[in-house]
């Protein structure tokens, strides 16, 4: 047994095969190479964007602050300085109703006290 040589064969393997390989490797590469420049991309691109809209998201808005619209001349001539319909609204008086709720009593707390519970709406 121990002078017995073992013989090894070494397959080439069919030309298709090795073309199939071939053309899988490539792709299994490009995908890489691809995947890696869209890393560096996001990297370069995407920090500058999030420390922009970070850092001048509160300064950068269109309208004046709620405070200094007061004193504000309203112009109304203008495209979009509409009201839905021109004239005068009359309101009406404020209405209280007071609901009388007859089943709170005085342990369910402080409104059932005197005994004449009643909700105002």
């Amino acid at each position: 047994m121990a002078d017995e040589v073992l013989m090894a064969e070494v397959s080439a393997g069919s030309a298709t095969e090795r073309r199939e390989t071939r053309q899988l490797n490539i792709a299994l590469a490009s995908t890489i190479t691809i995947v890696v420049l869209f890393i560096i991309l996001a990297v370069t691109i995407g920090s500058p964007l999030a420390d922009e809209l970070v850092s001048g998201s509160g300064e950068s808005h269109w309208l004046p602050p709620v405070e200094e619209r007061s004193g504000q001349q309203y112009v109304d001539d203008d495209i979009f300085s509409r009201v839905s319909w021109n004239g005068t609204y009359g309101i009406g008086e404020p209405l209280s109703v007071f609901v009388s709720v007859p089943e709170i009593v005085l342990s369910d707390g402080g409104a059932g006290a005197t005994g004449g519970a009643e909700v105002h709406m």
